[in-house]
């Protein structure tokens, strides 16, 4: 079944047979080098439970690393005995290393600490929900580029910038602020436990429905 769409029947390339291998990009597309401490990743998990982000790791084939969106009315997340109405809904797959789940979970939060999803409160972060799209990838491309080198992880956000400018085409207009902003407090969140944000605004509402991948 298609994830988040109709009913259809697919095939990954890993269960399809052939007298020709596939190119290794082609089986894996999401793939990274370097070695990440568990430590780091289960940290930045722990840390989603600050910003409402409700985090889910599920089985979406080689074609889809993750997404981001606003979370359902009953989605909620938890720690210890408090349990709070989630904002956000963060899904991962769980098919990938750890290398390349945290480059997907470092773009994914580059989009949601960029502002593309809008923002419950702008003291949290900015909200950007205007920002075109070749802008929002181009953002959490970089957000996830930035994080990972830092970490010692070469992922594919590296050969997506560059492809993007080929052919002379310029670098969009994105913010390096919000760029440079959202990568420090992804690295943060995998050094160790962030403090409680203060109390949201009535109606605790998150972005206007949009999803990013």
């Amino acid at each position: 079944m298609v994830t988040f769409g109709p009913v259809g029947f697919v095939y990954d390339l890993p269960d399809t047979e052939g007298p020709n291998p596939f190119p290794e990009d082609l089986l894996h597309p999401f793939r990274t080098e370097g070695d990440l401490p568990n430590s780091v990743y289960r940290k930045t998990i722990s840390n989603l439970y600050r910003d409402r982000v409700r985090y889910v790791e599920a089985d979406m084939g080689n074609t889809l690393a993750g997404q981001i969106q606003p979370a359902s009315p009953k989605d909620t997340v938890s720690r210890g005995k408090t349990t709070l109405k989630a904002l956000y809904a963060l899904l991962v797959n769980r098919n990938l290393p750890v290398g390349a789940r945290y480059a997907t979970l470092s773009h994914e939060l580059g989009h949601l600490y960029c502002g593309h999803l809008g923002t419950p409160d702008d003291t949290w972060w900015p909200g950007r929900y205007a920002t075109g799209t070749n802008e929002r990838e181009f953002e959490a491309e970089s957000v996830a580029w930035l994080v990972c080198e830092r970490a010692g992880i070469h992922n594919p956000s590296t050969e997506y910038l560059a492809n993007y400018l080929k052919g002379g085409r310029d670098v969009p207009a994105i913010s390096i602020d919000a760029v440079l902003k959202a990568a420090g407090y992804i690295e943060a969140m995998g050094k160790r436990n962030l403090g409680k944000r203060r109390n949201l605004p009535p109606g605790e509402r998150a972005g206007r429905g949009v999803r990013v991948e």
